[in-house]
């Protein structure tokens, strides 16, 4: 990432108002090296009059809590719609992490079927649609190790999937894997892998 291109994040995040951590940083858009001598400087806008539903805003918060920054817990639910879920093939990734059986959930967004053995999400908010999938508590021992295993698992396939934190239906706080591009896909109607 150029020089050019952090001082406009810097610029966004400060018309937020907020400070975004520098692991955030390295971990979404791959930085090595953070500090003014890349063109990033650690500030704290004095207005904080942006609008609440700023684009900024909302990534910022995505990243505030999912890193613990904000004052909220870290997230300590994930959640699935794919291959992860029970009875299919990488359950077993998933499975020493969980607290439980887990519960069916749903979050607002779109299933696709790659053609290759594995869905693909696009979560939204403002979807009509719904993922279908279930949540599950990790166990509070393991959280870092399980998200450690289950990002190198994710990316070992095609797609460019990467974790975000979403809400599910339920009001669940969880993270989720995304699909990112460089598939065909065919979205399942129904929401449900095991139904397409």
């Amino acid at each position: 990432m150029s020089p050019h291109e952090l001082g406009r994040i810097d610029e966004a995040l400060l018309e937020v108002g907020e400070l975004l951590p520098v692991q955030a940083l390295r971990a979404v858009w791959g930085i090595r090296a953070v500090g003014p001598e890349h063109g990033w400087t650690h500030r704290r806008a004095a207005d904080n009059a942006v609008s609440a539903d700023h684009p900024c805003r909302a990534m910022w918060h995505s990243l505030n809590v999912s890193s613990g920054n904000s004052g909220a817990p870290p997230l300590s639910h994930l959640f699935v719609y794919g291959t992860l879920q029970p009875g299919d093939v990488r359950w077993h990734f998933l499975e020493p992490f969980v607290v439980d059986e887990g519960r069916p959930d749903s979050a607002p967004g779109q299933v696709f079927d790659t053609g290759l053995g594995y869905p693909g999400a696009q979560f939204e908010s403002t979807s009509s649609s719904a993922v279908i999938g279930r949540a599950y508590a990790l166990l509070e021992s393991s959280i870092d190790q399980c998200l450690k295993v289950l990002d190198a698992e994710e990316g070992t396939v095609g797609g460019d999937y990467r974790r975000i934190a979403i809400t599910t239906t339920r009001g669940v706080r969880a993270w989720a894997y995304q699909y990112g591009g460089g598939l065909e896909l065919t979205p399942i109607v129904s929401g449900n892998w095991f139904e397409r």
